[in-house]
């Protein structure tokens, strides 16, 4: 059974929780998917820029302390990602700067995780990111989201997605700049289908 934790800032990031959530993102994103733009790599370890004194994460742990699913909150009022590295992908709008929108990023689930869930981890770990955003106060999340993940979105949770931009090239993927909203009726509707 995984709980849910939300760290608000990187000094509150313990350190073999931290090991494991960038080994989890390394498995992910370095292996799997093979991303080679926008990451530092160490002792099988994934990490950029942006995970500084403004991040916050959702960890979702097991009962040994092992990150399977995570994703990372940056306030749109500071640097953050989507902005600084891909603005050519928003162009429907102007960038947000606020800190009532949160970017999302480097969201991702073990493998181990999505198939005892079928899946519904993907839900429930939105879930716990819309939770998380309501005790916020966001009204949004943005996102640069391959465009091959969209689907699974839709289907694992009541998210449907405000495109901000054209379809982008992202290292070796393509990928979108995308808007959510945050309100209760989603929560209800996305824990519904994850938990069911």
């Amino acid at each position: 059974m995984l709980s849910f934790k939300y760290i608000e800032d990187n000094f509150s990031l313990e350190p073999d929780i931290r090991e494991s959530m960038l080994r989890l993102r390394y498995s992910i994103f370095i292996e799997k998917l093979k991303w080679d733009v926008g990451v530092t790599i160490e002792n099988g370890m994934e990490f950029d820029e942006y995970d500084n004194d403004n991040a916050k994460y959702i960890v979702a742990l097991d009962s040994n302390n092992k990150v399977h699913a995570t994703c990372r909150l940056i306030p749109t009022n500071c640097n953050y990602m989507l902005a600084d590295k891909y603005r050519e992908a928003i162009t429907f709008c102007k960038e947000p700067r606020t800190n009532t929108i949160y970017e999302i990023s480097r969201f991702c689930i073990s493998d181990e995780v999505r198939e005892i869930t079928n899946g519904k981890a993907m839900g429930m770990t939105l879930a716990e990111a819309m939770r998380i955003g309501l005790k916020l106060q966001l009204t949004h999340f943005i996102s640069l989201t391959t465009h091959t993940v969209i689907p699974a979105i839709r289907r694992y949770s009541a998210w449907e997605p405000k495109f901000l931009g054209p379809l982008t090239k992202t290292g070796n993927d393509f990928s979108y700049a995308l808007m959510f909203d945050i309100n209760e009726s989603s929560l209800n509707m996305t824990i519904s289908k994850s938990y069911s």
